[in-house]
């Protein structure tokens, strides 16, 4: 549940950004300049829209998909450790944000006992 909680943010977030995409090329159709453009369409919201998607997709798991666990909970069945290493270098996240991969990890169920192993 909570997994297509996040799906469907993240196609909302996704929406309004193309949405402010198609709404800045159309300014820039009507050829205003790009302080008015700028005005149409804020780039603080797009901004802020794309660093929202950033964080859904990063809390989401990969394409190896979630394993079940106990009651109502899921686990990601694989993906990567990453840490955010901001500093002086990129003026602690304002030019940008560093994420370093620190490892990987992968989760497959638990065989039943005496299963056979193909």
């Amino acid at each position: 549940a909570q997994l297509r909680q996040f799906e469907a943010e993240a196609s909302a977030v996704r929406a309004e950004l193309d949405a402010l995409g198609a709404a800045a090329e159309a300014s820039a159709s009507l050829g205003l300049s790009a302080e008015r453009a700028e005005a149409a369409v804020p780039s603080e919201r797009r901004q802020l829209l794309e660093y929202q998607l950033e964080i859904i997709e990063r809390s989401m798991p990969d394409e190896r998909g979630v394993l079940p666990g106990p009651g109502d909970l899921q686990m990601a069945a694989g993906g990567e450790l990453s840490i955010k290493t901001d500093g002086v270098a990129n003026m602690w996240g304002l030019i940008s944000s560093n994420f370093d991969t620190i490892g990987g990890f992968s989760f497959a169920p638990i065989r039943p006992a005496g299963a056979e192993v193909s």
